[in-house]
């Protein structure tokens, strides 16, 4: 939303001035309860910048499509990415808390411990019957650790090897085989020369 204000405004106006108009309504007033409806905030919009807000909304909001909407991202000036390597962010969440995190992957998120802490639906983790809850106890004969699955995702790639792993599951164990070959998969997002470069302001603070 704020980019295609920026982009339709040239700039001018963000969707701080929605902000401004919509939620300061009445001016600085004590807190108090204002009811509000579709219309109220689509009007609100249309009074910044003209364009078809409703059916904007409407797509966000009733759409069914597997994959988060882009749009902020790509006309904010970035694309997204993948690599082999994880950002800063996952980086750091990894080395505070032991846990991997192997969702763009293998479609897993996993305790320090080996648990399964969710299961992305459709990934092959999600086909192979991976649940929330089991354990992750070896992956290919060696006893688990992300550094571990993290190897077995890289020695996999480019090959027809399955990645294999025996969990445990309310006291019963068994052998699982993954049917993944695309190594480690992180999430990046890269700056599109020659384009407004609207993300980078809309993280600025707005004081100094």
């Amino acid at each position: 939303m704020d980019t295609t204000i920026r982009r339709l405004t040239h700039d001018k106006k963000s969707l701080n001035d929605f902000c401004a108009r919509f939620e300061g309504l009445g001016g600085n007033t004590p807190p108090e309860v204002v009811p509000y409806t579709f219309k109220d905030v689509v009007a609100g919009l249309n009074a910044v910048v003209p364009y078809d807000w409703a059916g904007f909304l409407r797509e966000r909001l009733t759409s069914k499509s597997p994959h988060a909407p882009l749009d902020g991202i790509t006309h904010g000036g970035y694309r997204l990415v993948y690599s082999d390597q994880p950002g800063d962010f996952i980086t750091a969440r990894e080395t505070s808390t032991g846990d991997a995190d192997a969702w763009w992957s293998i479609g897993l998120r996993i305790t320090s411990d080996g648990h399964i802490d969710d299961v992305l639906v459709g990934s092959v983790s999600d086909k192979a019957g991976l649940g929330p809850g089991m354990q992750i106890v070896a992956v290919d004969n060696r006893q688990y650790s992300p550094q571990v699955l993290g190897q077995a995702m890289l020695a996999s790639k480019g090959t027809k090897q399955p990645i294999q792993m025996i969990v445990s599951n309310t006291g019963y164990y068994k052998i699982v085989n993954l049917d993944y070959h695309d190594g480690l998969r992180f999430p990046h997002l890269e700056r599109v020369q020659g384009t407004p470069n609207y993300l980078d302001e809309i993280l600025k603070p707005m004081t100094k």
